[in-house]
């Protein structure tokens, strides 16, 4: 039988004492022994929502607890903590949805809302699958790991400073330090308790005094929470001294909530393996910091701040260089990140209008990777003969600094309106009523031991049976690749140019059926990539959109009144666009815009197809198979093109043809590997 028992309240004098003096100093200066002792004061810079305690994380780092539960508000998307330490929502976490217009405060993991790549980003996720809550679409990250924004402390709460970035969930390696680790002045770290009823933990500061108050069974993992009973009025005593309380506010598995009042789960920021992250768990009779709970189950969240590296954060400093290899509709730029401002760079590039003082709104490039430092992005569709304004820009998550604008004049083209980029076809092709285009000089490229991007040196140029050797240290070259597989962790299982899943949830973009390759940051899109023949600098390229293909084959008007033809060149079968300038007098070509056609309609042999329509801007689509697995069909007698379009959770958009059929509008399992031809823009 257990035995109940309350703590004891100190009553001398001396505790009248220390009281008044500690509220006299939270309006006070803080002197530096206080700032290095902490607990019961709020220093110059604490956070707003934070609590006066100060708690050891490691042998150099202080934090200051959040003033209560973090909570969340679909209706609105609004972020705060609860008004009380002990207050928690219950039952009603069960009315989780997108639309629900009450809070919720029980959280699968790695919710923050921010799409990281976890099928389950959103705060309302009731997924009961594990993987679906992988941070940044992988198992092995934690919530730290990559932009920090899988981390609930990424957003802004509105009664906790209202600014993102200014708190964090606790690793398990800081939990179980302030758990079971740090030092303390009174050598208490913890005690079970009921506060006005509600059962959980105290933690007590590390300067924490025991004469404030005497509490039972303290540093006891098999306490029970009766072991201290105590009134709000002798909580809030506590509270002003530093002590900090999770209650035991239940968890939830979907949409049923269970242990209300009886259990307290935490999340930590770390994940334990493929289903398992570790929480900080407490019942009576037990406590535990690695206790291993799945990622789908909704659970507490504590924020913490660091102590005393909250108000120096602002947006960062960054300069811009000169414009250089200027050219009718290209050039080079980039800056110089001086200072993050106190947080993560994210993002930086450049920003270019035919205004003064360009901004991210507009248009712009970002270059790759964050942090401080030099960067360079290349600029294209440009107008000829233009003068163009150009500032330099870098995101943290306070905003967007910009450094001093530079300007430029592109150069006078000639011959059809400015030179074509490297490793691109010089035709020009409409992709929608107001876009114009040139294709790579071939199809796409793969070589996985030297992770090295390339063009077909031809554009009749294919691999064939030889894409079945696929694989992540193949020294040969691969053209076949399953949707999305840009080589960059953009949130699919399947990223890597050599996967072969035939799971096509796992090619999803971003960890998401209803992303696009060019949402979000763009770079599930193969042309994020450096080609070594196509400029070697990143984003110069990008996969065609669904309607953009339409548009090629279908819509667009050309001086020739031809859009395509099918034909063999140089023995291979395939399909050859037109760009829209092409005239008759060139090449004459039969069954043009012929659906049906067969590739024997034009039988043209490499040195005319160099000489009369690759010359003149024609482009060649060969007919290159399809890949399933490691098994690759129909080689030289159908070609499949990705675009970056998704079509449903399934299936992507392609554009296929054979002999006697086109669609430009088909689609497949996005685990094909199918060929990939790149664009970028002409004007």
């Amino acid at each position: 039988m257990k035995m109940m028992t309350t703590f004891k309240r100190i009553t001398h004098p001396i505790w009248i004492i220390v009281l008044v003096l500690a509220f006299v100093s939270v309006g006070c200066n803080k002197n530096d022994d206080d700032d290095e002792n902490g607990g019961g004061v709020w220093p110059s810079t604490q956070v707003d929502g934070s609590l006066p305690g100060l708690f050891s994380i490691s042998g150099s780092q202080q934090v200051y607890f959040s003033k209560g539960n973090l909570q969340y508000q679909a209706s609105t998307n609004t972020w705060q903590f609860a008004e009380n330490q002990w207050d928690y929502i219950g039952a009603n976490n069960s009315q989780i949805s997108s639309t629900y217009n009450g809070w919720i405060d029980l959280f699968g993991w790695g919710t923050s809302g921010y799409n990281h790549g976890a099928v389950c980003y959103q705060p309302w996720s009731t997924s009961v699958y594990n993987r679906d809550y992988y941070a940044y679409g992988q198992y092995n990250y934690g919530l730290s790991d990559q932009s920090g924004k899988a981390d609930w402390g990424y957003n802004a709460i509105n009664n906790g400073g209202n600014r993102a970035g200014l708190w964090q969930t606790l690793s398990k390696a800081e939990w179980d330090y302030l758990i079971h680790t740090r030092a303390t002045s009174s050598g208490i770290r913890y005690a079970k308790a009921k506060v006005d009823g509600v059962s959980g933990l105290i933690l007590l500061p590390d300067n924490w005094n025991s004469s404030y108050f005497i509490l039972n069974r303290t540093n006891q993992e098999n306490a029970v929470f009766n072991s201290n009973i105590l009134t709000l009025s002798q909580w809030n005593d506590i509270e002003m001294l530093g002590g900090v309380f999770l209650p035991a506010a239940g968890d939830r598995y979907g949409t049923s909530v269970e242990e209300v009042g009886d259990v307290g789960f935490y999340y930590t920021s770390t994940y334990e393996d493929n289903n398992d992250v570790f929480s900080l768990g407490f019942y009576d009779d037990e406590l535990d910091v690695d206790e291993g709970e799945y990622r789908c189950f909704g659970h507490s969240v504590r924020l913490v701040c660091i102590a005393g590296n909250n108000t120096s954060v602002a947006v960062p400093s960054v300069t811009t260089t000169p414009i250089s290899d200027i050219m009718a509709n290209t050039a080079k730029g980039g800056g110089t990140v001086t200072s993050d401002g106190g947080a993560t760079v994210t993002e930086r590039g450049i920003c270019w209008s035919t205004s003064h003082n360009p901004t991210i709104n507009g248009e712009h490039q970002n270059a790759i990777g964050g942090g401080v430092g030099n960067f360079t992005c290349h600029i294209f569709g440009l107008t000829e003969g233009t003068t163009y304004y150009v500032r330099a820009y870098a995101t943290n998550s306070v905003g967007t600094g910009y450094g001093e604008e530079v300007s430029f004049f592109t150069t006078e083209g000639g011959g059809g309106g400015g030179l074509s980029p490297i490793g691109a076809i010089n035709g020009r092709f409409s992709v929608s009523a107001s876009q114009r285009v040139y294709f790579s000089q071939g199809n796409l490229q793969y070589q996985a031991s030297t992770n090295t991007w390339r063009f077909a040196t031809n554009q009749y140029d294919y691999i064939g049976s030889a894409n079945s050797n696929i694989s992540s240290s193949y020294s040969g070259w691969i053209d076949l690749f399953g949707w999305g597989t840009s080589g960059y962790n953009h949130g699919a299982v399947c990223y890597q140019p050599w996967s072969t899943s035939t799971n096509c949830n796992d090619y999803y973009a971003y960890g998401q059926w209803t992303y696009n390759l060019y949402d979000q940051t763009g770079q599930a899109d193969w042309g994020y990539n450096a080609i070594s023949n196509g400029g070697n600098a990143t984003h110069q390229w990008r996969t065609l959109m669904h309607e953009e293909w339409n548009y090629v084959f279908n819509t667009r008007s050309t001086s020739s009144g031809i859009r395509y033809a099918k034909a063999q060149v140089a023995g291979v079968n395939g399909i050859i666009l037109l760009p829209d300038d092409w005239s008759t007098s060139y090449y004459s070509l039969s069954s043009t815009n012929s659906i049906g056609a067969s590739f024997t309609s034009n039988v043209i042999s490499s040195s005319n197809w160099t000489s009369s329509l690759q010359s003149h801007g024609a482009v060649f689509l060969p007919a290159a198979g399809g890949r399933y697995g490691t098994s690759v069909y129909v080689v030289g007698s159908y070609g499949y093109y990705w675009s970056a379009s998704y079509c449903d959770s399934d299936i992507a958009w392609v554009v296929s043809f054979g002999d006697g059929r086109l669609y430009a509008g088909d689609a497949y399992t996005r685990a094909y590997g199918f060929s990939v031809r790149l664009v970028c823009p002409a004007e």
